[in-house]
């Protein structure tokens, strides 16, 4: 039996985190050096890691995982495990100058 994943933070309940779509199979670079990529340390020495992993659909996804566990959040479908990797990639390179945009709140 599968232990059931935790909804995402802040997204609701659709077919990224519904657990019968995951496989269970974790893809990880092989390399050391390459693996040190996807994974970043907290101040407190915990690890944020992306993990990159194939559902039952065949599609690759990644998420992102805090120290405690809690996946944070969950990509769309890629057919190509080159392009989930890719997308890990552009949000490692252009995260930090994103802007966040409340759009809960009413404009005038």
């Amino acid at each position: 039996m599968r232990a059931a994943l935790p909804r995402a933070c802040g997204s609701p309940s659709n077919k990224e985190t519904n657990p019968a779509n995951y496989t269970g199979r974790l893809y990880l670079p092989p390399s050391r050096d390459l693996y040190a990529g996807f994974v970043s340390q907290a101040a407190d020495g915990a690890m944020y890691r992306f993990e990159i992993y194939e559902d039952r659909r065949g599609e690759f996804r990644f998420r992102y995982r805090a120290p405690n566990g809690e996946i944070m959040f969950i990509s769309e479908g890629y057919t190509q495990k080159e392009s989930a990797v890719a997308a890990v990639e552009a949000i490692k390179r252009t995260a930090s100058g994103a802007a966040t945009i409340d759009q809960t709140i009413a404009t005038a």
